[in-house]
């Protein structure tokens, strides 16, 4: 039976709205979810779990550590109610902040839960609406064991981390599934071309194109999956990565050009988010400035890393704060740099853009 909650002062469901100004984007495009379900790689090992629900409370996605949580295995959980797992005063105060149509609110609530081989009678869960584009709107829940925020500056750190994660989880399964999937049926489909040729050479002519253009889409594909799920940074290191990279990248009329250092090694979450920041900002310079050369640096100064971006094109606005209300994806670069604790800089002197970012104490 469940306990009368009201009457227990000490137990009683704790709710607060909290208005934040998170510094995530709130309003996700349809390409964006695409990658949105890795910025939770970091969070994985770490002591909160974290899953998306639906506004009716199913949930469509979690990490390993809720399932620790909540003693319950991921196919047990997926596409399940999270009411299914609370007691009827929890699931009524969980309901009643689905219901709600603050998508700058974050809330925080204590619930007392009821799946069975949970280690904890109550649970904290930290909830904030995210809107998709083109798709219901999904709320993101970090869950605890205890109270783990003392400020409201933890909270959004913590999601900004979150988010994260689970952009990059999402581009490496993605990738995966590009490389390992699709390709192999083009590849399929173009050995049977390559079969039907052999028995019907009279038909050559109007198979080469056919040929060409799965060629092509072959091409493209591979270089996507490595942009999405950058195998050779493991393998080979960041500066392979970055290079490799680069020479993907056939604009015409523009020249990009690299200096990094060598032997300049770190952990490979680190390296990792290295990579997502000067492919970030590589991305910026391809699509919003126009330029005709653009110049990567990766250096160390002292035992700081140094990443430097710059172009010759029309560049960003001068102020950090406008440009991340320009939407041009620097506001995703700013989350990274600072959960990776680094110091974002950008500088304009109207010939070029040059964006710096300092990790500081990072290399010996």
């Amino acid at each position: 039976m469940e306990e009368n909650i009201n009457a227990l002062p000490e137990k009683r469901i704790l709710m607060e709205y909290r208005e934040i100004n998170s510094g995530i984007q709130d309003d996700l495009s349809a390409e964006s979810f695409d990658n949105f379900l890795k910025f939770l790689d970091l969070f994985t090992l770490g002591p909160l779990g974290y899953m998306l629900i639906d506004r009716n409370a199913k949930i469509v996605h979690l990490n390993r550590r809720s399932q620790e949580i909540l003693g319950v295995q991921s196919e047990d959980l997926l596409d399940s109610s999270l009411y299914g797992g609370l007691y009827s005063g929890s699931a009524k105060a969980l309901e009643n902040i689905l219901q709600k149509e603050q998508e700058n609110t974050l809330f925080s609530i204590k619930l007392h839960v009821n799946y069975a081989d949970s280690a904890q009678e109550y649970l904290y869960f930290y909830i904030k609406k995210i809107r998709i584009a083109d798709n219901d709107d999904l709320y993101i829940l970090l869950i605890s064991t205890v109270s783990v925020f003392a400020s409201e500056i933890d909270i959004e750190f913590s999601f900004m981390q979150a988010v994260i994660d689970a952009q990059d989880k999402e581009r490496e399964q993605l990738g995966s599934i590009l490389h390992d999937s699709l390709a192999q049926v083009l590849y399929g489909i173009r050995l049977s071309l390559q079969h039907f040729l052999l028995k019907n050479p009279e038909f050559k002519n109007n198979i080469q194109p056919i040929k060409g253009m799965l060629d092509e889409a072959i091409h493209q594909i591979r270089d996507l999956s490595k942009d999405l799920a950058p195998s050779v940074l493991k393998d080979f290191g960041l500066k392979k990565a970055i290079m490799d990279m680069v020479d993907r990248i056939h604009v015409p009329q523009l020249d990009i050009h690299t200096y990094m250092e060598e032997e300049i090694r770190l952990p490979y979450d680190y390296e990792f988010g290295v990579f997502r920041i000067i492919q970030e900002l590589l991305n910026n310079c391809l699509k919003h400035s126009n330029a005709s050369e653009i110049w990567i640096r990766l250096f160390r100064e002292d035992e700081n890393l140094i990443i430097e971006v710059k172009d010759n094109g029309q560049g960003f606005l001068k102020d950090v704060d406008e440009c991340m209300l320009k939407g041009t994806g620097l506001r995703n670069i700013k989350n990274r740099v600072e959960v990776m604790k680094g110091i974002l800089s950008i500088d304009y002197d109207g010939s070029g853009c040059v964006v710096k970012v300092v990790f500081k104490n990072k290399v010996k």
